[in-house]
């Protein structure tokens, strides 16, 4: 079982190794055989409440610490909002939970379809964390 991060430093250290990580490409991509409808819908409701926070292109704003959701994992996507939902998650503001709140699972899986569609931030994409330093 792993052990949990002793101090100040150790969460510091692991924060910066996996700030030199990158996403893999067009990994985690919802595969049903309904992507393409998943995919139009997750945009309409993701545009409705999501995009006001994390920019109509997925990417975030560093300086409100709203994170890149662009090209994330789709299972990843869909399980940080379900437990946000559902309070198993309260480290989030206020808006992420009163924007989430009332929706529904199969709405969530085409937010989620739909936010792993986007393309991932050119400062992101890379194909080895190696890579990530030859851009």
């Amino acid at each position: 079982m792993p052990g949990k991060i002793p101090d100040a430093q150790a969460l510091a250290d692991v924060a910066a190794y996996i700030g030199t990580l990158c996403f893999p490409l067009d990994s985690g991509k919802y595969e049903g055989a309904d992507a393409a409808k998943q995919v139009a819908e997750g945009k309409q409701l993701y545009n409705n409440k999501c995009a006001m926070c994390h920019q109509e292109n997925g990417a975030g704003r560093k300086d409100a610490l709203y994170p890149v959701l662009a090209g994330q994992h789709y299972k990843y996507l869909l399980r940080q909002m379900t437990d946000v939902r559902d309070g198993k998650r309260v480290d989030v503001p206020v808006e992420m939970f009163d924007a989430i709140k009332t929706y529904d699972n199969a709405q969530l899986v085409a937010i989620a379809a739909y936010q792993a569609s986007l393309k991932t931030p050119q400062l992101l994409m890379c194909r080895t964390p190696t890579d990530k330093t030859k851009m």
